[in-house]
């Protein structure tokens, strides 16, 4: 009986070309496993939980990237002891119409996210998908001893186009694309869509197409190598129907057809003067993205809005606004039907809703007037409801640069985490999420002095391998995780307002300090400055989809952080200072570094080698040491635009009119300090 209506479902999903979701006790796995034929991917964390099927090809589930851009018939996603957001909703976006996700998922005993931990609270976002997946139907549920199923309420025949394209959404686009490559006068294409729409094979069809009549050079490239599989995939496949034939591997390499030449290759190999096409754009940093557009005669950014990396729509906003301002003329174009299923798929509404990807009914506010703080603990958000938890989790996705549905999962999953969310006019407009930083254990300090890290402490552990001062392992901190504004109501000062909140939030609550980590971004690293944060620790690595490193800064709310920051502040601004040769950030960013840094400690005896070589000749080669052991005294005197060329001086020769400038400088700044 039961199987007969496992195929009934599978019949339905065929008929809509749509996808059934099983969700699955993994004692009963062998009742859906005769349904999975063909191509698919068995996703597992570890190891598998039970035998894998004969037509399963086996993902570990930290490399599920590798499903991107492929189409599938079934994906089996194992969540029994361990599961990972970001990976479970990758799997669901490679399978096609037609086909089946398999959740294996025992209630009883939910997995956890390894980062966070195990607690009562684990697998809470998991529970959710489940949820929405029963409110949107055509799914089964399999438990240890009972079975649900809800088939659809209505069938109605999908019909596939046989042609070239699977929609006429991709046909426009394709015509899109080829004019403005061939006749287009716009600076700028902005490609667009949700996941699964065929952005990418639409790109390679289109440049296929364009070999024969196209006179110029473009250059292909995304964040990474294998964000270009699906758009060359495609454009191979094109090129063979024309009985035309490439080497397997194009990467690196130049292509040339008649008067057309290709160049695939990395973000930052992109050369001056040729049309450029970006796929996965919003895989990259903003100042990465200007930076190609301004190099390139021509650009094509095509960006995913939703999908499994998280929500890119706030790239869109950033990115359409800072262009416009710089002068490039935009079109737009948004794919908005699916071509891997058809539209209205139940897991997609499931997924978008359990991520928040598309929230609706969001308001917001005319009169910011007094806003009020309000703060949920990870538990009080379970309670609000989907439809506070969306109004709340909303500004994130919109205010920032890119998020993913681990992101969420922070907020939900981690028993100390707190959302503060800053209201007006019965809205929500500035939101931040924070966790609890240090103190720790003995066991740990021990670990860390020696180069290990935990999860839950990223600045307690820095700032300790930082310093080697152990002070800092017995003072308890709040680090703020993320703090937005909604992108309508920003300029208007909610983020000072909040932070301000959050601060005697955390007096209240005794912690010692407050802090942050963040990509080096010039106006976020503004923002916390103008709040009298101390930058205290600058990254060598960059994080991934960023092109600067990460930035530590705390802000002492104790005598006993006070103390810490002032005994070690020398060392701070020396690990500063070696890497400033480096430039991993530009001298503006390193400006206010500096300046939150800023003393006298170490100036009143270098004042007249400095005096020398303002009111004489002396070369400024001689007073170089001088300069580096005072610079953090005339920070306190200098504007940062003056500041700038003090740091200039530091790193590479000025020309003679410069150094006349840089004496006037120190010049007025001792005599402001003197």
């Amino acid at each position: 009986m039961e199987l007969k209506e496992l195929h009934r479902l599978m019949e339905q999903a065929s008929i809509l070309y749509h996808r059934a979701t099983f969700v699955c006790h993994p004692d009963r796995f062998q009742e859906v496993e005769s349904l999975l034929s063909l191509k698919g991917y068995f996703v597992f964390h570890e190891r598998p939980c039970v035998k894998l099927p004969n037509t399963a090809q086996p993902l570990e589930a930290v490399h599920y990237e590798k499903l991107l851009g492929d189409t599938v018939n079934f994906v089996v996603y194992d969540a029994t002891l361990f599961y990972d957001p970001n990976a479970l909703s990758a799997a669901t976006y490679c399978v096609k119409g037609g086909g089946a996700f398999v959740l294996l998922f025992d209630e009883e005993n939910p997995p956890y996210y390894p980062p966070i931990g195990k607690s009562e609270l684990s697998g809470v976002l998991l529970k959710r998908f489940v949820e929405f997946v029963r409110q949107n139907g055509l799914c089964a549920f399999l438990t240890k001893t009972q079975s649900e199923f809800k088939f659809a309420s209505e069938l109605a025949q999908y019909k596939q186009s046989q042609g070239k394209f699977k929609t006429e959404d991709q046909e426009r686009a394709f015509n899109e694309i080829t004019n403005w490559l061939l006749l287009g006068k716009e600076r700028v294409f902005v490609l667009s869509s949700k996941r699964g729409r065929g952005k990418s094979s639409t790109l390679g069809m289109a440049l296929a197409e364009i070999l024969d009549t196209f006179s110029g050079k473009i250059c292909v490239t995304s964040s990474k190598r294998s964000a270009l599989d699906a758009l060359v995939f495609h454009f191979k496949q094109e090129t063979k129907r024309q009985g035309l034939k490439f080497d397997d591997d194009l990467w690196g390499k130049r292509v040339t057809y008649g008067n057309c030449t290709l160049l695939f290759c990395g973000w930052n190999k992109v050369p001056w003067g040729w049309i450029t096409i970006v796929d996965e754009a919003s895989t990259l940093s903003m100042s990465a993205i200007l930076n190609i557009a301004k190099r390139s005669k021509r650009v094509l950014l095509s960006t995913t809005i939703y999908g499994y990396e998280g929500s890119g729509k706030s790239f869109a906003m950033r990115v359409l606004s800072t262009l416009s301002k710089l002068g490039f003329e935009i079109k737009s174009f948004e794919m908005s039907r699916p071509i891997r299923f058809s539209e209205g798929d139940p897991l997609e509404r499931a997924v978008d809703r359990t991520f928040v990807f598309e929230p609706s009914g969001i308001h917001i506010a005319k009169n910011v007037v007094n806003p009020k703080l309000e703060s949920f603990g990870a538990k009080e958000l379970l309670k609000l409801g989907s439809e506070n938890l969306e109004s709340l989790y909303s500004i994130l996705t919109e205010a920032h640069y890119r998020n993913e549905p681990r992101d969420l999962a922070h907020i939900l999953e981690n028993p100390n985490s707190t959302l503060f969310g800053l209201k007006a006019d019965d809205c929500y407009c500035a939101v931040a999420h924070t966790q609890p930083d240090g103190p720790l254990e003995p066991t740990k300090l021990e670990a860390v002095l020696k180069g290990a890290s935990f999860p839950g402490n990223l600045i307690t552990e820095r700032l300790i391998a930082r310093t080697g001062d152990t002070l800092f392992s017995t003072l308890s901190g709040l680090r703020v995780v993320r703090i937005a504004v909604h992108p309508e109501l920003q300029g208007k000062g909610l983020g000072s307002i909040l932070l301000k909140a959050i601060e005697e939030h955390a007096k209240a609550k005794r912690f010692h300090w407050v802090g942050a980590s963040f990509v080096a971004d010039l106006e976020v690293v503004k923002f916390w400055f103008r709040n009298g944060y101390t930058f205290v620790s600058l990254s060598w690595s960059k994080p991934a989809y960023a092109e600067a490193p990460s930035v530590i800064c705390v802000k002492p709310l104790s005598e006993c952080a006070s103390e810490y920051l002032l005994r070690n502040k020398a060392l701070l601004q020396e690990a500063f200072l070696s890497l400033l040769p480096y430039e991993l950030v530009d001298l503006e960013t390193y400006a206010y570094i500096v300046k939150s840094l800023g003393d006298k400690i170490r100036l009143s005896k270098n004042v007249e080698r400095l005096r020398l070589f303002c009111e004489w000749n002396l070369p400024l080669e001689l007073v170089l040491p001088e300069l580096r052991q005072t610079v953090f005294a005339l920070a306190q005197a200098l504007e940062v635009s003056e500041l700038k060329l003090v740091l200039q001086a530091l790193i590479r020769p000025l020309s003679r009119s410069k150094k006349r400038v840089l004496r006037l400088v120190i010049s007025n700044a001792l005599e402001r300090l003197y």
